[in-house]
């Protein structure tokens, strides 16, 4: 599948309304409202379902905001919603695969229009592009980019992306982004985009959500992963047959994954062997994942890699 947000999707404009949701963990209330607030000085409107910060610091719902019940209905009435043009997550964490089964996609099919987020938000990414619902962006949430936007430079770039995109049909928000090559033959590949967190895609296997990656450019990111496990994951991806017939591998941030005790084998190290062997252009260094520079990235959108650079086309 391959679609542009361009050509398909209604533009935003200024007063238009904006979706909150926590469909993961709950939010920490003074960095929610910071980015509530820089949101709103953008000039948009908010809507927020279910109060992202209510269940904070408690265990009411586990690891969650609300019941699995709770949020699947609050997402369905934003993409119901006529007013709201878009919906942006609260912040990741952990949670979104619990309302994976009781989401109705027959209804969000009827409403399509852009959901963003990254981290724990990859796997409703993932499933509404499988689903071929809406049009899912991995990209800033609330809590993680909006809330920093107004002190962090880089924060503010990536929220300016994001929103310049959904504003601007023409606008792209990976115009000639530099990227390394990493291993692999140094060939432009254009494939549409697909991917995320790589501990959610690993979770995903053997579920009804498992996602296909064949014939897209496969992207990745993740934190707090020790080399070992980032191998892991991988392998685990590998063995299971995940990266045949995808025509190239994009490497974001891996935040916090290295091992100071163990700095070898590097992640580097891990990379190489993993990808090596495929014989498909490998490269790192985007700006996206768990850091400041989380430029969007939307799933199913045409992108060309090269040794060099990344852009949508």
């Amino acid at each position: 599948m391959s679609r542009s947000l361009k050509s398909t999707q209604s533009a935003l404009i200024p007063g238009s309304t904006i979706g909150v949701i926590a469909l993961s963990s709950p939010s920490e209330p003074k960095r929610f409202e910071l980015g509530l607030k820089y949101l709103r000085s953008k000039g948009f409107n908010t809507k927020v379902v279910l109060n992202p910060t209510r269940a904070y610091g408690k265990s009411t719902h586990l690891f969650s905001s609300d019941s699995a019940r709770s949020r699947a209905r609050a997402l369905e009435s934003l993409f119901a919603d006529p007013k709201v043009g878009a919906i942006i997550a609260a912040r990741g964490g952990y949670g979104a695969m619990e309302v994976l089964p009781l989401i109705d996609f027959s209804l969000l099919r009827r409403f399509p229009k852009p959901f963003v987020g990254y981290s724990d938000s990859t796997a409703f990414l993932l499933s509404l592009y499988g689903a071929g619902v809406g049009f899912p962006i991995h990209g800033p949430s609330i809590e993680g980019g909006f809330s920093r936007a107004s002190t962090n430079r880089h924060d503010a770039l990536s929220v300016s992306k994001l929103l310049s995109y959904l504003c601007d049909r023409s606008s792209n928000p990976l115009k000639q982004v530099a990227v390394k090559q990493l291993c692999g033959p140094p060939r432009q590949i254009r494939a549409p985009l697909i991917g995320g967190n790589l501990t959610l895609i690993a979770s995903l296997l053997g579920t009804p959500w498992e996602p296909e990656f064949k014939r897209h450019i496969l992207f990745l990111e993740d934190r707090g992963e020790k080399p070992h496990r980032i191998h892991r994951m991988l392998l685990q991806l590998k063995l299971a047959r995940k990266f045949e017939g995808i025509k190239a591998v994009l490497l974001g941030g891996f935040t916090d994954c290295g091992d100071a005790e163990h700095p070898k084998p590097s992640l580097r190290d891990v990379f190489e062997d993993i990808f090596e062997d495929l014989r498909i252009p490998v490269a790192w260094g985007a700006p996206f994942g768990h850091q400041s520079l989380n430029f969007p990235l939307p799933l199913g959108c045409r992108a060309l890699l090269t040794s060099k650079s990344l852009d949508l086309v």
